[in-house]
C-alpha cells in the first residue's frame, strides 16, 4: 500500500498543477492570434540578444512565451523591469560618477557628447556603445553645455567658470578658449554655421568666430539671466529660458539674431512654471513643458508669432496625475512629425505633433535630466542618473523609435 500511495501522489500533484495553470490562464487577457512575445518581436521591437548591443541576458524573459497587450507592454505575470527593456538599444555607462547634465549629438547621429560635473565631457560611439574619448580631463571646471560643429570636426563647451572652449573632435586636443565677457557661467553653446558659434551667458548672447574672437553681442535680454538656450543650426531665432521671473513677466524669450530684437516671449503663469523648451530644427515651432507635466506647442510663423496651437494630451482614459510629472527635456523631429519629452519620473514619451496625442511611453528606469533625438529620428537618447529619484552614477540610454514613428 505505501508504494501505491507514493505512485498516486505525484499523479495528483500533477493534476493540481494543471488545474492551477488553467485557472491562471482564465484570469489573463484572452490570447489572440500572434499574441505570443515570440510572434510579436517586430511589433514590440525587442532588443537584440547580442551582448555587445545591450544588456539583455541569454536567459531573458523575452525568450519565454507570454502574453502581450496590443501596445507591446508586457502583462500577465512577467517582471516589471521587462517594460524598461522594450525598445532599449543600449546603455552608456561607466563614464560618469554624477548625473549627466548636458548632451549633444553629431549631425550624422554616430556620436554623442555627455557632460557631468565630476567627469567633464565624454564622447561616445553610438554604433558600438563604447567611449570614444574623454574630453577636458584634468580641468577643474564643469561643462554646462556642449555642441558639435555641423561637420563634426569640432566640439564646443560653455563652462561654469566663465569659459567657452573649442576642441578638436578627432584628437580631443584643445584648440582655443576665451573668457566670457560677463562673470557668469556659460549656460548655452551652439554652432551658428561652420565658421561661427553662439554662447549664452548672463543676460546676453555672444557670437564668436572659430578663433573665439567675439564678433557681436546681443544684450537686449533684460529679464534675468539665461538658464538654458535653444538654437537650430543655421537659423535666425534663438530661444532662452529665464529663471526667477515674476508672474506675468517673460519666462521664455525668442530673439531675432538678424534684426537684433525681441521676436516674441512667453510670460510666466503662477503655479505653471515652464521647465523645458526647444525650437524645431526649422525654427517654425516651439515646444514647451511645465512643472506639472503639461506640454504645449507654439507657432513661430503665426500672426502674431508665438500663438499656442496645440496642447498635448495623455492617452485616453489614463489618470493624468499618475502619468505626468515635471518635464525636464523636449525635442522635435526634423520633419516635424513627432516630438519626445522626458520627465522627472523617468518616462520618455513620444508625441504626434499634428494631433498632440501620445504615441508611446518608455519607462526608462532612470532619473532623466536631458533628452536628445537622432537627426534621422530613428532613436532617442535619455541622459541623467541611473535610478529614478536617486543620485546614482550618470548614464545615457538609447531607445529605438523605428517601430513607433513612420
Amino acid at each position: 500500500m505505501p508504494c501505491v500511495r507514493q505512485r498516486i501522489r505525484p499523479r495528483r500533484r500533477r493534476v493540481r498543477r494543471s488545474r492551477d495553470r488553467h485557472a491562471h490562464r482564465a484570469n489573463c487577457p484572452q490570447r489572440e492570434s500572434g499574441s505570443r512575445i515570440s510572434d510579436r518581436i517586430v511589433a514590440i521591437k525587442v532588443p537584440s540578444a547580442d551582448p555587445t548591443r545591450n544588456r539583455v541576458p541569454d536567459y531573458s524573459i523575452w525568450r519565454r512565451r507570454g502574453r502581450a497587450e496590443s501596445n507591446g507592454v508586457i502583462a500577465c505575470g512577467l517582471p516589471e523591469w521587462s517594460r524598461e527593456m522594450a525598445g532599449l538599444i543600449r546603455t552608456l555607462t561607466g563614464a560618469h560618477d554624477e548625473g549627466v547634465r548636458c548632451m549633444a549629438m553629431s549631425s550624422d547621429g554616430s556620436r554623442l557628447l555627455t557632460g557631468a560635473p565630476l567627469d567633464h565631457v565624454v564622447m561616445w560611439d553610438l554604433n558600438t556603445g563604447m567611449i570614444a574619448r574623454h574630453l577636458f580631463s584634468g580641468i577643474d571646471d564643469v561643462p554646462l553645455a556642449v555642441a558639435f560643429s555641423p561637420d563634426g570636426t569640432l566640439v564646443a563647451a560653455a563652462t561654469e567658470r566663465h569659459w567657452v572652449i573649442l576642441l578638436d573632435a578627432v584628437s580631443g586636443a584643445e584648440k582655443t578658449r576665451t573668457p566670457l565677457s560677463m562673470t557668469t557661467e556659460g549656460t548655452g553653446v551652439a554652432f551658428v554655421d561652420s565658421a561661427s558659434l553662439l554662447s549664452a551667458h548672463g543676460r546676453r548672447y555672444s557670437k564668436y568666430d572659430l578663433s573665439l574672437t567675439e564678433i557681436k553681442q546681443f544684450d537686449g535680454l533684460q529679464n534675468g539671466r539665461i538658464f538654458d538656450m535653444s538654437f537650430p543650426a543655421g537659423g535666425r531665432l534663438v530661444a532662452s529660458f529665464h529663471g526667477f521671473a515674476d508672474p506675468g513677466e517673460p519666462e521664455i524669450m525668442v530673439w531675432d539674431l538678424d534684426a537684433d530684437q525681441l521676436f516674441c516671449s512667453f510670460a510666466r503663469t503662477a503655479g505653471k512654471e515652464r521647465t523645458a523648451m526647444t525650437l524645431s530644427p526649422d525654427g517654425t515651432r516651439m515646444l514647451m513643458g511645465d512643472i506639472d507635466g503639461h506640454i504645449s506647442l507654439a507657432a513661430m510663423d503665426s500672426t502674431p508669432p508665438g500663438a499656442i496651437v496645440r496642447e498635448f494630451e495623455p492617452p485616453s482614459g489614463a489618470p493624468a496625475p499618475a502619468l505626468r510629472k515635471m518635464v525636464v527635456g523636449v525635442a522635435i523631429s526634423q520633419d516635424l512629425g513627432f516630438a519626445v519629452s522626458g520627465d522627472e519620473i523617468g518616462a520618455l514619451r513620444i508625441w504626434e505633433l499634428s494631433t498632440g496625442k501620445e504615441l508611446h511611453r518608455f519607462d526608462t528606469g532612470m532619473t532623466i535630466t536631458t533628452v536628445a533625438l537622432a537627426p534621422d529620428s530613428t532613436f532617442a537618447v535619455t541622459g541623467g542618473w541611473g535610478q529614478v529619484g536617486v543620485a546614482a552614477d550618470g548614464v545615457a540610454k538609447v531607445w529605438d523609435l523605428s517601430g513607433i514613428v513612420v
